[in-house]
């Protein structure tokens, strides 16, 4: 219902995204999937609170929760302070593409956080040598430093 909700978007909520997570964490006394809460680079500034999409993870930690159930009349779930039993699914330095696959090039990085910057090369100062005037020149000869 949330894809469908979601109408397809490339956006999904942090915090809608965390809810059915804790959902199935509380229902199986797990950590079920890793799940992280992004910023994205647009051109007015940073849109906060997205988050990966999560309708492959729900369907398997369900899918994999009653196959246990099946087979085994219960469930064997990594522990809530040991490692998801999902991991992270998108590296977070991916680029958002767009339905054709076109790279859209918005930076991305964890809520929270500062953005990479780039170290600019400071330009070292010249030192700056006397100039010398040439009162006879026609530029100088009638400036007040020449008088």
């Amino acid at each position: 219902q949330r894809k469908i909700d979601n109408g397809n978007s490339a956006k999904w909520n942090y915090k809608k995204n965390l809810y059915a997570k804790n959902t199935l964490d509380n229902l199986f006394d797990a950590n079920t999937f890793a799940i992280r809460c992004t910023e994205v680079r647009a051109i007015y500034g940073w849109l906060t609170d997205w988050s990966d999409p999560i309708f492959d993870q729900v369907f398997t930690v369900v899918h994999l929760g009653s196959k246990q159930l099946a087979a085994n009349g219960k469930f064997n779930f990594p522990k809530r302070n040991e490692d998801p039993l999902i991991p992270l699914q998108v590296p977070i330095y991916a680029r958002w593409r767009s339905k054709d696959g076109n790279v859209l090039g918005m930076g991305q990085r964890i809520c929270g956080t500062e953005s990479k910057k780039k170290k600019k090369e400071e330009s070292q100062k010249k030192e700056k040598k006397p100039v010398t005037i040439n009162c006879n020149s026609p530029v100088w000869k009638n400036k007040p430093r020449c008088n």
